[in-house]
């Protein structure tokens, strides 16, 4: 199964939140979060993990050493992210660990943006099957999601989508099943969101196949896997390393499914893309 954090992480997730300092820190400069995060973007688009790692690290560092929090915490969420990408399991830990002290230790844990941070962390716990940890971290983003947000807003579909894909893992089908189909109303409303309706749509074929046997599924599974197909190839998507991505990422889904065409279309777009063709 795909998780949106696998290919989109949160940015500058302090910048939408006037915070306090308790301890009267005030930051001795900032880090440049939009340049430094424009340059992760450029080495994701080349799958360069390691420079990306190396980048991370250094305005992690950075950021402490000029006491910008805020830019700090967003370095450690990106890196959240990464060293999931990178099955790196005890850094990500360790990121998330320093991540979520910080949000304590500065006051910053009563805002959307702290929600988006746990949203995170969750999404990594998960992944590395640490579900005691990543449900309680689900259910924070969605307290701090409903005190803050409009009920229509994008960042509960991906709230929706992985909080559904770690019921899938409790075998708790029913809520996950709910859960896909309000990320679909929000995403479906939405422009330019038609690879995170493609990945729901992926998800629930995963999901009947997961709760039922194939004869009594199959035809929910065909219907959400072609329904993933279009949305991918429709002319409203970007093709860009970012599609890539995400069209890679449901690749497995369509050949383990038989849609052996829809596979090498794909594929042969990911190749072009990366530079492989």
């Amino acid at each position: 199964m795909i998780n949106e954090e696998d290919y989109k992480e949160p940015r500058c997730v302090l910048c939408d939140t006037n915070f306090y300092n308790p301890d009267s820190e005030e930051p001795e400069g900032r880090i440049e979060i939009g340049r430094i995060l424009a340059k992760e973007d450029s080495l994701y688009d080349q799958l360069k993990y390691t420079e990306i790692e190396t980048l991370l690290n250094y305005w992690e560092k950075e950021a402490n050493s000029l006491k910008d929090r805020s830019g700090q915490l967003t370095m450690l969420s990106e890196m959240i992210g990464l060293f999931r990408k990178m099955g790196e399991k005890t850094k990500a830990m360790m990121a998330i660990d320093k991540a979520l002290e910080l949000l304590k230790t500065y006051g910053f844990e009563d805002s959307s943006s702290a929600g988006t941070i746990y949203l995170n962390a969750a999404t990594t716990l998960k992944a590395f099957n640490e579900l005691d940890r990543a449900m309680p971290c689900y259910e924070k983003t969605l307290e701090l999601y409903n005190k803050y947000l409009k009920p229509d807003d994008e960042k509960y579909g991906g709230l929706y989508n992985n909080m559904a894909l770690a019921y899938v893992d409790l075998k708790e089908y029913k809520k996950a099943e709910d859960l896909y189909n309000k990320a679909l109303k929000i995403m479906k409303a939405l422009d330019g969101k038609e690879p995170e309706v493609a990945i729901t749509y992926v998800n629930m074929a995963q999901l009947y196949f997961a709760s039922l046997d194939m004869d009594a599924c199959i035809d929910k599974i065909m219907d959400c896997m072609k329904k993933a197909y279009e949305n991918l190839m429709s002319d409203k998507a970007n093709k860009n390393g970012y599609w890539a991505f995400v069209a890679s990422s449901c690749i497995p889904s369509f050949e383990q499914f038989g849609f052996d065409s829809y596979k090498q279309t794909l594929k042969e777009k990911v190749d072009k893309i990366y530079g492989r063709a």
